[in-house]
């Protein structure tokens, strides 16, 4: 078996195996990404701005971008008067 064929195997399998809760959640969390990086662009509004009026930090707001796992829900709800 090619190194490709094991590698693509592997991560089937690893998806097979990631429970459906797992799944929704990083689902969400590039959802909100996406959502973010809109209302940046639309507002012509920094990140820097964006994490002061959410309550978070700059680096924060980078990860979510990045589609890192929004762990802490105030910050969302905060984000949605936007």
């Amino acid at each position: 078996m090619r190194h490709s064929q094991v590698t693509e195997t592997l991560f089937n399998q690893a998806i097979n195996e990631t429970p459906q809760e797992i799944k929704q959640e990083v689902e969400w969390s590039y959802e909100i990404a996406d959502k973010i990086y809109e209302t940046l662009h639309r507002k012509g509004m920094s990140q820097k701005e964006f994490a002061h009026l959410a309550g978070t930090s700059e680096a924060a707001v980078s990860k979510w971008i990045g589609g890192g796992t929004i762990s802490r829900w105030q910050h969302w709800l905060k984000y949605r008067r936007f």
